[in-house]
């Protein structure tokens, strides 16, 4: 049996759309992939759209945004609430606000004004 494992960027209008990227993933025999969006294009909607509609095959990754650390709290809370199998969140982020890793490992919960 083989196994792939699959990783993208999905996101409009920059990037590739959700059937896009399962047509990719049809063409080269991938059954499942986690899909993300990028800094440059943070479209998580598309990414909760995807997975929404093909749960089985594409897990959406989301990302911290906002522009003050509650913000980016309640950001990560309604992404996890909204079924996100994670967040993507860099180093640099991580050093300025230690506390966004806390709610993602809560699953969202401690967020600065009640994402849940």
């Amino acid at each position: 049996m083989s196994i792939l494992d699959a990783y993208g960027h999905v996101a409009l209008p920059r990037l590739v759309s959700a059937e896009l990227f399962l047509q990719v993933m049809d063409e080269n025999d991938v059954d499942a992939a986690l899909i993300s969006t990028a800094e440059t294009c943070p479209d998580t909607g598309e990414i909760a759209r995807g997975a929404a509609e093909a749960p089985r095959r594409l897990r959406g990754v989301g990302l911290p945004m906002g522009r003050t650390v509650e913000q980016r709290l309640d950001n990560i809370a309604a992404q996890l609430d909204a079924g996100f199998a994670g967040i993507r969140i860099g180093a640099d982020l991580i050093h300025q606000h230690p506390q966004l890793l806390g709610a993602i490992g809560s699953g969202g919960g401690g967020g600065g004004g009640g994402g849940g």
